[in-house]
């Protein structure tokens, strides 16, 4: 282990602390320290190079780890005896992506057009404006528009026994859905609309991305009975014919849910504007719009802060990361992992992540400091097929003393859990607490 300030690193961690890049990507693996080495580089520019706290913008995915963040470095900065230091980091940008957002716009709010004191909304009052929306979306629609009509219809057949109340409050639903998902993808309500306007198009690109359209090829029919034949086989199998009509259906109803989406989109943009609100999407798309279009906020943001840190990078999104390249620091750190990205359904892509490590220098942050040999050996073996060797964690050497086999693998037969209440009986018997199990 080394020293930076006081404080033990491994040899690994202190690499990163002490990269002079101006482009630095960090792969860290879970339970390896990332947190510290974040921390230990944002004091490296104060005590080594001299840069203000409050001129390191660092980013956090969620309000409790800035919160942490902040009351490590406050801490730090505090122990080196840097008190003014610690006072400016207490205020200073250490925050969520929405929190620079906000805070972006409310001192730049008149070069964007808004009010200074919007309100940032992502509660229960937007979940119920969203709600009312969708609903009175999908009841108007039904007065009129054939496709909802069919597609309301088709869920009764499906569930015989449901009031159609209770249908059209899951259409409301799926549209809120929809609409949630779309929101955050640089997409506005007249693209949605105009890309839903054609089935058929939906159902081009379905075809596409399973490899072509299902007309079944001369093998398709033998190769269902060979898995119908397969002893414990649970095939709902499909005809050609039958998979193309279901995959039409889809695309209409997708068609349908989409421009349901837009509709409500335009409504509840409107609705923002007129309560003052903006919620996180709102949030995202005021900042990029305005870094985009006032070169003199870009540039006064770039002077402001030369240094960004970002925790959780495999988790931004397309918005996000088209934000950091338009700061464009002088020294950026972004800090991932591939295998910990969990956030797919709200629009974050792991591959952006990725693309950014091989256009820049990458070091990795690979020992698991957190968990025990046998576990981590364990999550490596189950998942060798998967993950390349990179993705494989490697345990601290503090660790690997005292092994002990810490997973098992129980075989069950029809007979029920009866194999692992014994097992979990023999373990207590042993001496070990149910919580540790």
């Amino acid at each position: 282990m080394e020293t930076f300030e006081g404080v033990q690193l491994s040899e690994e961690q202190l690499r990163v602390v002490e990269a002079r890049r101006q482009k630095l990507v960090v792969r860290a693996a879970a339970g390896s320290g990332k947190t510290r080495v974040l921390v230990e580089r944002f004091l490296r520019f104060v005590v080594e190079e001299g840069l203000d706290a409050d001129r390191i913008l660092t980013i956090t995915f969620t309000k409790r780890a800035a919160a942490e963040m902040k009351s490590r470095i406050v801490r730090r900065l505090t122990e080196l005896g840097r008190t003014d230091q610690a006072q400016l980091a207490e205020t200073g940008p250490i925050s969520t992506i929405h929190g620079f957002c906000e805070r972006l716009l409310r001192e730049n709010a008149a070069a964007a057009g808004i009010d200074p004191d919007f309100e940032v909304q992502e509660g229960f009052e937007r979940r119920r404006l969203l709600r009312e929306l969708a609903e009175r979306a999908v009841l108007d629609s039904l007065q009129s528009d054939e496709a909802v009509q069919r597609l309301l219809e088709r869920l009764l057949e499906l569930h015989p026994h449901r009031a159609e109340r209770e249908a059209i409050e899951e259409i409301a639903q799926w549209v809120r859905d929809a609409f949630d998902a779309l929101r955050g993808t640089g997409l506005d309500a007249e693209t949605l609309e105009e890309r839903c306007e054609d089935p058929d198009r939906w159902l081009c690109a379905l075809w596409e991305g399973f490899g072509g359209r299902p007309d079944g090829g001369p093998d398709y029919g033998v190769l269902l009975e060979r898995l119908r034949r397969t002893p414990g086989c649970k095939l709902n199998a499909r005809s050609p014919e039958q998979a193309a009509q279901e995959d039409r259906i889809a695309a209409e109803s997708s068609c349908v849910l989409g421009r349901l989406a837009a509709e409500v989109w335009r409504a509840y943009e409107a609705e923002l504007v007129a309560r003052g609100w903006l919620d996180f999407a709102a949030l995202e798309a005021g900042a990029l719009n305005l870094l985009e279009r006032s070169p003199s906020v870009r540039d006064r943001c770039r002077t402001t802060y030369p240094v960004v840190l970002v925790d959780e990078a495999q988790d931004l999104n397309p918005v996000q990361y088209r934000l950091l390249e338009l700061l464009s620091c002088d020294e950026e750190m972004l800090v991932g992992d591939e295998q910990q990205s969990i956030y797919g359904f709200r629009q974050a892509d792991k591959t952006l992540f990725e693309r950014h490590a091989a256009r820049h220098d990458a070091l990795p942050l690979s020992r698991n400091y957190r968990s025990h040999e046998s576990i981590l050996r364990f999550v490596d073996d189950l998942f060798a097929g998967d993950w390349t060797d990179r993705g494989r964690m490697g345990p601290s050497d503090a660790q690997t003393a005292d092994p002990y086999d810490a997973v098992e693998a129980l075989q069950f037969s029809d007979g029920g859990w009866g194999p692992l209440v014994r097992r979990v009986k023999e373990l207590v018997e042993e001496g070990w607490r149910l919580g540790d199990i």
